[in-house]
């Protein structure tokens, strides 16, 4: 059984690395690394999420042999809902669960205010914003600088997909949300036209980066679907 995550805007593979002490012994987490950061910093940044998603296409191609559940944060969650359709569209294994947090529905998601486009003082604020960043970050202008980049470039991917409502896929979806986001009900019951199956929703607490503190929860999701059947076309 393996856990496959996808980063959100600015991560890289070990944005993840707090859910590994919650997850049984038996499953195997796996963090998809995007190019231009982590393992793949020498590679040109991309800005757009298609073209992410044949990336990560390419890649999930070695770990299509087991069971899985995909994970995505905020970005993250959009990729996953581009990369099941192309999983579905390709007759490829499907995982028992899909777990988009931090996202609203990929129909709403392009209606945020855009931010990809501001100074670079402006870009900095508003990402400190959201909350999550590590404090030695924030007051290390040196380590803003190098990671800004990233960020900007992720946002811009996300701020220009345009939404093509595509035919649902045979997975179940539990969304999530933190309670200080700016996220509605509204803007996450569209989650329901991205799958022919079971739909949830949930609010926690906390701001963007909720999931930092309700890593027990997130991780029982897991461990418990690690012992269901797999989906299957």
């Amino acid at each position: 059984m393996r856990l496959i995550c996808l980063t959100y805007a600015g991560g890289n593979k070990y944005s993840y690395r707090n859910f590994m002490p919650y997850l049984s012994e038996h499953i195997e987490m796996i963090t998809l690394e995007l190019p231009g950061r982590g393992t793949r910093m020498l590679e040109d940044l991309i800005t757009d999420l298609d073209v992410l998603t044949d990336d990560l296409f390419r890649q999930m191609q070695a770990y299509l042999d087991k069971d899985y559940v995909l994970f995505g944060h905020s970005m993250g969650a959009m990729l996953g809902n581009l990369l099941l359709h192309k999983l579905r569209d390709e007759q490829q294994r499907l995982p028992q669960l899909f777990i988009a947090t931090g996202c609203p529905s990929p129909e709403k998601r392009g209606l945020k205010t855009k931010i990809a486009q501001l100074s670079n003082a402006a870009f900095q604020q508003e990402i400190i914003k959201l909350g999550g960043m590590p404090d030695e970050v924030i007051q290390n202008q040196e380590l803003l600088d190098f990671v800004l980049p990233v960020l900007r470039s992720d946002i811009k991917a996300i701020e220009t997909k345009v939404y093509e409502q595509n035919t649902p896929y045979p997975v179940p979806i539990k969304a999530f949300c933190g309670t200080e986001e700016t996220t509605k009900e509204a803007d996450l019951t569209g989650w329901q036209l991205e799958t022919s199956k079971e739909f949830s929703f949930e609010f926690l607490e906390g701001d963007h980066f909720f999931i930092l503190n309700h890593l027990e929860k997130i991780t029982e999701i897991i461990n418990n679907y690690s012992v269901e059947k797999p989906v299957v076309l």
